[in-house]
């Protein structure tokens, strides 16, 4: 008796393994290529760890889904942070993925991977802390999700001595990848989120009816499935392409005007640069700010304030004076005082001095008088942004001010 036990696990064994290599791992291969091929526009972009790149290219960003950008929440499955981070995820998508694939086939694994990427991204949307979060791991831990499935229930999927190996192999990578999942910079619950959903989701593919022709059904119907996630995915990258237009730099989008409560001023400044206004803003003095540097290649302020009597006495004077005070403050660095300049564009005189805010962001500041106001634009950027980008923008910027009547 236990030698026909032996020899029917081994008969198994055979053609599990003879059925395991006729099967092809094409799906994984496919989003490979996708993963990798944004990962390199990424780099192209300005850089895979510059998050205003991968914002503009889609990642989860809580503030920006929660004013409806919900595509946001199955773009940044593919995206990652950095060579690490998109090698290490390649390579379990190879090394996890590729035996799912062959396991479940094209259709089911696709839909455990897709479906876990999106339970990943709404766990990381409503219980995690990340600003920014990239990456397929949540879809990866759907497969580990799915791996807790074939291996505690006894399918068809697998012979009986596969499915025991497996568990041992289960238990090991969870243990290791939980405690992965609490180092800093990694999503936790999109982790956690992402595994649940794959748990899920693979426990609908433990059913085998005994009929041929339900068999073929429920095979169309996670061809369905799949064919339907894909389809959402493609409509949510289609989506950040209009929106957000990765390839076009902040510094060169259209310019729309802008006009002000208070302010007899109109100017044109980049499209969808989110306003936030100072609450305290009057007539006679008020700031205004655009954009926001923790998703945005860059910002810009814009002030004004009634000053009647300075204006009286002479703007251009005023500004001399303003330059010479620059000059001669002993509180201001030498770094400063080299980038002060009273430059005509124009018709208009503007003061300019530059303003490093920290190690990585500087701000490009004009000071113009008109109509009695003067109007003070500071651009805060990377100071990777090549200086005679912004002098451009800031050019076109100055000379779209307008006086209106309010």
């Amino acid at each position: 008796m236990q030698y026909m036990n032996e020899n029917t696990e081994a008969q198994e064994l055979l053609a599990f393994q003879l059925f395991y290599m006729k099967r092809k791992m094409k799906t994984t291969w496919v989003l490979a290529l996708i993963i990798i091929s944004l990962f390199l526009m990424e780099e192209v972009l300005g850089g895979s760890t510059t998050v205003s790149v991968l914002v503009k290219m889609g990642a989860n960003v809580r503030e920006l889904v929660h004013e409806g950008q919900y595509f946001r929440l199955l773009t940044c499955v593919f995206l990652h942070a950095g060579w690490l981070h998109v090698i290490v995820n390649v390579y379990v998508l190879f090394a996890l993925g590729g035996f799912f694939n062959r396991i479940f086939g094209e259709s089911r694994y696709l839909t455990v991977f897709l479906f876990s990427g999106i339970t990943g991204s709404l766990a990381s949307y409503f219980l995690g802390s990340s600003h920014v979060s990239v990456g397929a791991s949540g879809a990866l831990w759907g497969l580990f999700g799915a791996s807790v499935v074939i291996a505690f229930i006894r399918t068809h999927l697998l012979p009986e001595a596969v499915r025991l190996r497996l568990r041992r192999v289960t238990l090991i990578n969870l243990i290791i990848n939980l405690g992965i999942s609490f180092l800093p910079m990694v999503d936790f619950w999109a982790h956690i989120g992402g595994g649940i959903g794959g748990l899920l989701i693979s426990l609908l593919f433990i059913y085998r009816p005994s009929e041929e022709s339900r068999r073929r059904l429920v095979s169309r119907i996670f061809q369905t499935t799949g064919a339907l996630l894909t389809l959402i995915y493609a409509l949510g990258f289609s989506q950040m392409l209009y929106i957000d237009k990765p390839w076009q730099k902040r510094l060169n989008s259209p310019l729309v005007d802008v006009e002000f409560y208070h302010i007899p001023f109109s100017i044109a400044l980049p499209r969808d640069l989110k306003q936030v206004a100072n609450p305290d803003n009057t007539a006679s003095k008020s700031s205004f700010m655009f954009g926001d540097l923790r998703y945005e290649q860059m910002a810009i302020e814009v002030n004004f304030i009634l000053a009647k009597e300075l204006v009286a006495k002479g703007a251009e004077d005023w500004l001399v004076r303003q330059r010479d005070l620059l000059l001669k403050d002993p509180n201001i660095s030498a770094d400063i005082r080299r980038s002060v300049d009273l430059r005509l564009e124009g018709t208009k005189r503007i003061l300019f001095f530059e303003t490093p805010t920290s190690a990585d962001v500087t701000g490009y500041n004009y000071v113009m008088v008109e109509n009695e106001y003067i109007i003070k634009l500071v651009f805060i950027t990377s100071k990777k942004t090549p200086q005679r980008d912004v002098e451009e923008l800031a050019k076109k910027i100055l000379a779209s001010i307008k006086n209106r009547s309010i």
